[in-house]
């Protein structure tokens, strides 16, 4: 939907040997977090999300793929690709893979009205939550994870 290539679209397991992603050498790598780690509403602390991405990153020989070697390796939380909350997560691929095109393209902002204006569910990703890691600058801020981590 954001315009992306699924190398393993083709595939029918879930899980796939980090070998096989060394071969096919993506231009970028985006990992699901299910319940694999503390991702999304439910957490605040980014630590789960930064180990994960250091773990993938330093797998042996991964240095050689293009997405590590061009910084484009990232984590998106469960809690933001199904449902009717899926178009938060297509607009962070978007972001992802077209930076210049969606230049505009403020997920964050997306969210934010998604929870206030249609669910009516005061929760405040600026403060609450991991969402993507690691996250994405918009005009000059980050977004994704909660304000306390950006830098």
């Amino acid at each position: 939907m954001a315009g992306g290539n699924n190398i393993a679209a083709d595939l029918s397991a879930n899980m796939v040997d980090p070998e096989w992603i060394l071969v096919q050498n993506p231009d970028i790598i985006i990992d699901h977090e299910g319940s694999r780690l503390p991702a999304g509403y439910d957490t605040d602390d980014i630590t789960g999300a930064k180990d994960v991405i250091e773990q993938m990153v330093n797998e042996p020989g991964w240095e050689k793929i293009k997405a590590v070697e061009d910084g484009k390796v990232y984590i998106e939380a469960s809690d933001i690709d199904s449902g009717p909350q899926l178009f938060i997560v297509v607009a962070y691929m978007a972001k992802w893979f077209y930076p210049e095109l969606f230049e505009d393209l403020d997920p964050e902002a997306t969210q934010r009205e998604y929870l206030d204006r249609f669910q009516r569910i005061e929760y405040d990703v600026d403060e609450h939550g991991v969402f993507v890691y690691p996250p994405i600058e918009i005009d000059g801020g980050l977004a994704g994870i909660p304000d306390r981590y950006k830098e």
